[in-house]
C-alpha cells in the first residue's frame, strides 16, 4: 500500500468508527431528570433502601433511620407530588438495642395489594449480644394510614432458628418474602455455618399461606439485602440472591415447589424486564487482568444459561440495579469503582444491549459524591420513567427522589 492509500485508509477507518459511536449515542433518548427532596419533622437523615412502582403510576420509597431510629415510607403520585408520609417510632426496647451497637430496623421491601393497600418489610434490631432480629411487616393502606403490624413467623421460625430478611413483593395477589439464616454450628469460611434460605408466601390478611426453606449449594456467605431481586414470570417468581462470592437463582411455583435453583459464580443480577420483553436475563461482573468485564446471559425457563456476550460496558462500574428499556438498552445504576473494586462515586449508565458501548446521559445529569448514594430503582408502571432514591446531604438531611425519564 502506498502513502496516498494509506492515507485515504486511514481517513475512512477514521470516518467508520465515527459513523458506528454515533450510531451508538443516537439511538437511545437522552435522559431528563426531576428531583424531590423530603424532610421529616425530626430533620434526621434517612436512608433509602427500596423504591418500587404503584398501580397508579406513582412510587413508594421505604428505609429507615439510625438518627432518629424510625423506620419510613413515602409515596409519590404520578405527577411526583408527595401524596403521604408514614413513620413509625422505634419502641424504647429497639431505640436501646440500637443506641448499644445494634443495626436499626429499616423497610427492605414494599408490595402492593389487590385492594390498594400497601405491606413494607422490616426486621427488627439483631446485635452479637444476644438479641435476637424478628421480622415483622407493616401494613396501611391506599392513604398510607396504619392498617396494623404483624410479626412475621412460621415454623422454621418457631423453631428457634434466627432468620434475617431479605427482602418482599407482591406475587399473585399475595405477599412473598425471602429470608435467610446463617446455620450452627461456624463452617470453615468466616465462621459462618450452612446458609438456608426461607421463601414465606403470605395471604393479603397477613396469614401464612406457605413457606419453604431451601438449602444453599455453598457454606459461609450470606446475600447482600441490596443485590437481592424479585421477577414475577407468569404463575412463577424468579429471585436472584448475590453473595459475596457467587449468586444462587431460585425460581417457585405458586404451589409451594422450587421448579429451578442454579449457582452462578461472581455478582450477578436479575435483569428488570421491560413488559414487551419475554427472556430472563442475567447481568454479571468479572474482573480480569486487564479490566473489568460484564456478562449479558440469556436464561431458559430452567434458569440454565442460553446465550451470553461479554463486553467492557459500563467501563469500571458496579451495577446495583439493572433495566431493559423498550429500546433493548439497558439503563445501570450504581457506583463507580477503581481497579481494586472500591467505589467512588454513584451514578447511572445507559449501555447498549451487546455491552460494547455506552449511550448519552442527560447533560444535566450529575454523579453523586457519596458511593452508596443509590441503593435501588424501579421502572414506574408506564413503562417509560424511572425513579430512585438517595440519601441527602449531611446539611440538609432527608432522602432525594429522583425521577427520570
Amino acid at each position: 500500500m502506498n502513502i496516498p492509500d494509506f492515507c485515504l485508509y486511514r481517513r475512512l477507518t477514521i470516518l467508520l468508527l465515527f459513523a458506528i459511536a454515533s450510531s451508538h449515542a443516537t439511538s437511545a433518548t437522552p435522559l431528563k431528570m426531576e428531583s424531590v427532596s423530603v424532610q421529616t419533622a425530626a430533620h434526621m437523615l434517612l436512608t433509602p433502601q427500596t423504591v418500587v412502582a404503584t398501580a397508579d403510576d406513582g412510587i413508594v420509597v421505604g428505609g429507615g433511620s439510625s438518627a432518629s431510629k424510625e423506620t419510613w415510607a413515602v409515596k409519590f403520585d404520578a405527577a411526583n407530588r408527595l401524596q403521604w408520609q408514614y413513620t413509625r417510632q422505634a419502641p424504647p426496647a429497639e431505640r436501646q438495642a440500637v443506641i448499644e451497637g445494634a443495626s436499626p430496623s429499616s423497610y427492605h421491601g414494599v408490595a402492593e395489594m389487590a385492594d390498594g393497600s400497601f405491606f413494607l418489610c422490616a426486621e427488627k434490631p439483631f446485635n452479637r449480644s444476644g438479641l435476637p432480629a424478628s421480622m415483622y411487616l407493616t401494613h396501611l393502606n391506599r392513604d398510607g394510614q396504619l392498617l396494623g403490624e404483624l410479626p412475621i413467623s412460621s415454623n422454621s421460625i418457631a423453631t428457634g432458628r434466627n432468620f434475617f430478611l431479605a427482602g418482599c413483593a407482591a406475587w399473585g395477589g399475595n405477599l412473598a418474602v425471602l429470608a435467610y439464616e446463617m446455620s450452627w454450628p461456624p463452617g470453615p469460611v468466616m465462621g459462618l455455618g450452612r446458609l438456608t434460605y426461607l421463601l414465606l408466601v403470605f395471604e393479603p390478611s397477613g396469614a401464612v399461606k406457605w413457606e419453604l426453606p431451601v438449602a444453599s449449594f455453598q457454606a459461609g456467605t450470606a446475600p447482600d439485602p441490596d443485590g437481592v431481586v424479585f421477577q414475577e414470570t407468569g404463575a412463577s417468581l424468579t429471585v436472584s440472591a448475590t453473595g459475596n462470592v457467587s449468586t444462587e437463582l431460585m425460581r417457585f411455583r405458586a404451589s409451594g415447589e422450587i421448579s429451578a435453583h442454579r449457582k452462578a459464580a461472581g455478582r450477578q443480577l436479575l435483569v428488570h424486564r421491560h413488559a414487551g420483553t419475554a427472556a430472563l436475563k442475567l447481568l454479571g461482573l468479572s474482573i480480569e487482568a486487564d479490566g473489568y468485564q460484564h456478562t449479558l446471559t440469556v436464561l431458559d425457563d430452567d434458569l440454565a444459561p442460553v446465550s451470553a456476550v461479554s463486553a467492557g460496558h459500563p467501563a469500571a462500574f458496579l451495577v446495583s440495579s439493572v433495566f431493559e428499556k423498550a429500546d433493548g438498552t439497558l439503563l445501570m445504576f450504581g457506583s463507580e469503582v477503581n481497579r481494586e473494586g472500591t467505589r467512588q462515586r454513584a451514578g447511572i449508565r445507559q449501555v447498549a444491549a451487546s455491552l460494547d458501548a455506552e449511550l448519552p446521559l442527560a447533560t444535566a445529569f450529575a454523579q453523586f459524591k457519596d458511593p452508596f448514594s443509590i441503593v435501588t430503582a424501579t421502572l414506574r408502571r408506564n413503562g417509560e420513567a424511572f425513579a430512585y432514591a438517595t440519601a441527602a446531604e449531611p446539611r440538609d438531611p432527608g432522602v432525594v427522589v429522583n425521577f427520570i425519564k
